[in-house]
């Protein structure tokens, strides 16, 4: 989950919208999507879930599914939001989210 939260939240990720996280890229035009459509989101997000939940930090699965949302939105906003910002904002902003989620897993 480290080597995600490295690769996710890198300069490169954040730079290269076109390869990276279909969700960071897209999540408010997806957020006025139809029903159908969000359910589809759903469900991928829910698969997505329970492939990594496994690796989230936490006792319980209520931890580690609590850890999920709170690390995974975590990361999508930080990426959204380091999008707007010009250098060296953005890479500030990416710095700071990824050392307070890698500290999760200590």
């Amino acid at each position: 989950m480290k080597a995600i939260v490295q690769t996710y939240m890198s300069p490169e990720h954040c730079d290269h919208p076109e390869e990276g996280c279909l969700v960071a890229a897209l999540a408010s035009e997806l957020a006025r999507a139809e029903n159908p459509m969000r359910a589809q989101i759903f469900e991928k997000l829910a698969t997505y879930k329970g492939r990594i939940l496994p690796f989230m930090p936490g006792r319980t699965t209520t931890d580690k599914d609590r850890a999920f949302f709170a690390i995974f939105s975590t990361m999508i906003g930080a990426i959204e939001l380091a999008r707007l910002l010009p250098e060296p904002a953005r890479y500030k902003v990416l710095q700071n989210a990824r050392e307070f989620l890698l500290a999760s897993f200590r």
